[in-house]
C-alpha cells in the first residue's frame, strides 16, 4: 500500500522555512480551501535537476498575479527555495507540487486581507504521475464539461479553481475504462486534456491546438522546440474535433505525463507511430542535460517577469505594455495622400505614424508610443550598426468590404519574431504586445490602406542599441512598427517571373541563421540577387550549402512545384529556409482541396529534367509581399528552361485564389485565419 500524501518523511519548504512534512499543515478555514484562490505548478526532478524551473517558478508568479495577487517571494527566490528542498530531501528522481494560497484571517468571497502562504513538497517519483503510457497507446474519451471562455476565467493561469471541472472529467473517463479525457473549448474546438496539452500528426506535420485560454504547457513548448529542431513543421491553429479522423497519430504531454501516446480516441484508432517515438526519445534526453533548468522553449514566462513594472492587465489572460499616443503635428493632407495612393508601388510610400517601444534588461519593455513618424537618433557605436544584431517581420492589413481592417495570421508573425529574437540571442516581446501594436498602427493610420487590390504592409523590426564596441548580446534594444500602403511586390506585367539560380552564392548554412527572419541573412542575397537582375531575371533561386544540388529559396520566399499527377512539392524546413507563413497557408489550403503535398527535396537537375519531360506543370514563389508569384523561366550559367507554357498554370492561380479569398475575407475562413482590426 502507497504512502498517505500527508504521512511522509521528508522535508516541505513552508513560508521561508524548512518544515517536517507531517506539520506542514494549514487551517480548515484557509480562502483557497472555500473559494479556489490557490494557484500551483508540476515540477519534474531528472538526476538531481529540475527541469525548467525557471520557467514553472515565473509562470507560478504570473498565475497569482491573474488571480489578482502578488507573491511575496520573487521568481529567483522560488528556484533557490526550490533546489534547497529538494537537495534537504537528497532526490534525484522525482514530483515537486509549489503550491500558493490566500491564508484563513478573512472568511469571505474577497480575500483582501488574507495572509499569502508558499509551500514547496518534493517526493520521490520514477515514470509518469498522471497517465501511464501502454504499448498501443492509451484510451481517450471526449468530455462532456468544456474549457471556459476568457470573459469566465482567466485560462492562462494555473489556478486550482479553474481544475475541478478536470478532476470530474479525469473521474468519469476511469471509472468507464478510458485513462483520459480530451476537452473542446468553448466554441467547441479542441483544447487540451484534463492535465495535459495534445498534438496531433495530420498529413506528416505536428499540428497542436492554438492556446486559447487554456495553459500554454511548459512540456508543449518543449515539444515544439524539439520538432522544429528536427526541421519539422509545426502548427499551432484552431483545430476542429473532426480533425481527429484523419490523424494519423495523436498524443499528450505534459510535466507529469512527459509524452503519452494515444491509442484510441472513442471509435478512433491510432498507431503509436514514428514522430511521437521520436519525441519521446528527444524528449527524455531533452529532460536530463546539464542546462536543463532555465527558461529554455518557455522564455516568454521570462518575458511576463521583466515587464512587470510596464504592464497592464487587459483581460484576464492577456498582458500588454502601457502605449503612449503623441498627436502628429501636421499629418499629410488627405489629397497628397489619395494621389500617392493611385500607384503606391512597394515599400516608397510610409504612413504618418510609427510605433516604439524601448527595452533594457534594467527596465524590460518600456516607454511603448505611437507616434509621428520621424528619423531617430542613433549613436554611431550601437551595436546594430557593428553587429548586425537585427530582426524583422513583414504582414500586410487588407481592407474589407464593410470598411473595416483585417491581419491574415499576425500571431504566427508574432510567434516567429520570438524564435528569430531568441536565434539572435535578443529579449522576447510577449506576442500580445507585437499584436497590439500592429492593431494600433493600423486603426491610427486607416486611411492608409489602399482600396482595390492594394494593402497596408507592416514592418514590425528590433534592433540593438547599446552604445558598445565588445562583441556581445546588446543589453538595450529598439522595436518598431512601421507601415507602407503598397501595391504589386514584382514590377512586371509578364504572366510569370524568371529566376537565377545561383551556384556561386548560398543563402544560409546548417547551424546558421537561415530560419531566421534578421537582416544579415537578407544583406547576404543581394549580390546574387544583382547577378539575376544582370542576367535578366526577376530573383534568384538559392542551392544548398553543403552539395550545392538541392532547391532551397528563392531571395525572400519559399518556392513550390506542380506535377504532372495534380501533386505539389516544396523544400522541407530544416534551418536553413525561412518557415514562411504564407508556405505553410497554402499547404493547408492544398490539402483542404485534396491535394497531395510532399516536402521533399528537389534538386536543380531534377528541375531541370521535370520540365522537359513535362513531369513539372508549374512552379511559383510564395511570401506575405509576393503572395503567390508564379515562375515561368529558370536560367543558370548552364543555360534556360521553361516551365509550362512559361506563364501561370491552374493549380496556382487555384490556390492563390483559395488564399487570397481568405486574406481580403471574400471567402470564409474555416481555419480562424483572419484577426479583426476594427
Amino acid at each position: 500500500m502507497s504512502l498517505s500524501m500527508a504521512d511522509r518523511d521528508g522535508w516541505i519548504w513552508l513560508d521561508g522555512e524548512l518544515t517536517p512534512w507531517r506539520e506542514a499543515k494549514t487551517h480548515v478555514l484557509t480562502h483557497a480551501l472555500h473559494y479556489g484562490s490557490a494557484v500551483f505548478e508540476g515540477e519534474r526532478i531528472y538526476e538531481g535537476r529540475v527541469f525548467r524551473l525557471s520557467a514553472h517558478s515565473a509562470r507560478l508568479v504570473n498565475s497569482a498575479r491573474l488571480l489578482d495577487y502578488d507573491l511575496p517571494w520573487t521568481r529567483e527566490q522560488i528556484d533557490d527555495a526550490t533546489r534547497e528542498v529538494v537537495k534537504a530531501n537528497g532526490l534525484a528522481f522525482g514530483y515537486i507540487r509549489p503550491i500558493a494560497w490566500r491564508g484563513s484571517e478573512v472568511m469571505g468571497v474577497s480575500a483582501v486581507g488574507t495572509k499569502v502562504h508558499l509551500a514547496i513538497a518534493p517526493w520521490a517519483q520514477e515514470g509518469r504521475l498522471s497517465v501511464q503510457v501502454k504499448p498501443g497507446g492509451i484510451r481517450v474519451t471526449m468530455a462532456k464539461y468544456r474549457r471556459p471562455s476568457p470573459e469566465v476565467a482567466p485560462g492562462a493561469a494555473k489556478a486550482a479553481g479553474l481544475y475541478i471541472i478536470c478532476g470530474i472529467e479525469k473521474d468519469r473517463a476511469l471509472k468507464a475504462g478510458f485513462d483520459d479525457a480530451l476537452m473542446l473549448d468553448w466554441q467547441g474546438r479542441l483544447a487540451e486534456s484534463t492535465g495535459a496539452n495534445v498534438f496531433l500528426v495530420l498529413g506528416g506535420k505536428l499540428v497542436t491546438p492554438k492556446v486559447e485560454n487554456f495553459l500554454d504547457g511548459i512540456t508543449r513548448r518543449a515539444v515544439i522546440g524539439l520538432a522544429r529542431k528536427r526541421g519539422w513543421e509545426v502548427e499551432e491553429r484552431a483545430v476542429m474535433p473532426q480533425e481527429l479522423d484523419d490523424a494519423s497519430e495523436v498524443f499528450l504531454c505534459g510535466t507529469a505525463a512527459e509524452i503519452v501516446p494515444v491509442g484510441a480516441i472513442d471509435h478512433r484508432h491510432y498507431q503509436v507511430g514514428p514522430m511521437t517515438r521520436t519525441l519521446m526519445a528527444d524528449y527524455a534526453e531533452l529532460v536530463r542535460q546539464p542546462d536543463c533548468e532555465g527558461f529554455g522553449e518557455s522564455v516568454h514566462f521570462a518575458t511576463c517577469a521583466t515587464v512587470e513594472r510596464n504592464i497592464e492587465r487587459k483581460m484576464p489572460n492577456t498582458q500588454s505594455v502601457k502605449f503612449a499616443r503623441v498627436p502628429h503635428p501636421s499629418p499629410l493632407p488627405a489629397a497628397k495622400r489619395a494621389e500617392l495612393l493611385k500607384n503606391p508601388g512597394f515599400g516608397r510610400v510610409f504612413t504618418d505614424h510609427m510605433v516604439t517601444i524601448h527595452y533594457s534588461d534594467a527596465e524590460g519593455w518600456h516607454d511603448a508610443k505611437i507616434e509621428p513618424r520621424a528619423p531617430i537618433p542613433m549613436d554611431p557605436a550601437a551595436a546594430v550598426l557593428h553587429y548586425a544584431q537585427e530582426i524583422f517581420e513583414g504582414l500586410k492589413a487588407y481592407r474589407t468590404a464593410d470598411g473595416g481592417a483585417t491581419l491574415f495570421r499576425p500571431e504566427e508573425n508574432a510567434r516567429r519574431f520570438q524564435q528569430s529574437a531568441k536565434r539572435l540571442a535578443m529579449p522576447i516581446l510577449p506576442e500580445s504586445v507585437f499584436l497590439e501594436a500592429c492593431d494600433l498602427l493600423v486603426s491610427t493610420d486607416r486611411a492608409w490602406i489602399p482600396d482595390g487590390d492594394g494593402s497596408l504592409y507592416l514592418r514590425p523590426f528590433m534592433f540593438a542599441n547599446e552604445n558598445f564596441l565588445g562583441v556581445k548580446p546588446s543589453s538595450g534594444y529598439l522595436f518598431m512598427v512601421i507601415a507602407s500602403s503598397v501595391g504589386s511586390y514584382f514590377k512586371t506585367d509578364a504572366p510569370a517571373v524568371s529566376v537565377w539560380v545561383s551556384t556561386e552564392y548560398t543563402r544560409a548554412a546548417p547551424g546558421g541563421t537561415g530560419a531566421a527572419k534578421c537582416g544579415g541573412n537578407y544583406a547576404a542575397s543581394l549580390l546574387a540577387q544583382a547577378e539575376a537582375t544582370k542576367h535578366g531575371c526577376d530573383q534568384v533561386v538559392f542551392l544548398d550549402a553543403v552539395e550545392q544540388r538541392w532547391i532551397e529559396e528563392l531571395g525572400g520566399m519559399n518556392v513550390f512545384f506542380v506535377f504532372d499527377d495534380g501533386s505539389l512539392s516544396t523544400p522541407p524546413l530544416g534551418g536553413t529556409i525561412l518557415p514562411g507563413i504564407t508556405r505553410s497557408s497554402l499547404i493547408t489550403l492544398a490539402k483542404d482541396k485534396g491535394i497531395k503535398v510532399r516536402e521533399e527535396r528537389y534538386s536543380i537537375d531534377q528541375w531541370r529534367t521535370d520540365a522537359g519531360t513535362g513531369r513539372l506543370r508549374e512552379a511559383f514563389a510564395c511570401g506575405t509581399a509576393a503572395v503567390v508569384t508564379p515562375i515561368g523561366t529558370v536560367r543558370s550559367k548552364d543555360g534556360e528552361f521553361k516551365i509550362g507554357n512559361g506563364g501561370s498554370g491552374a493549380k496556382t492561380e487555384e490556390l492563390k485564389a483559395a488564399l487570397v479569398g481568405i486574406q481580403r475575407s471574400r471567402a470564409p475562413d474555416p481555419h480562424g485565419w483572419i484577426h479583426k482590426v476594427f
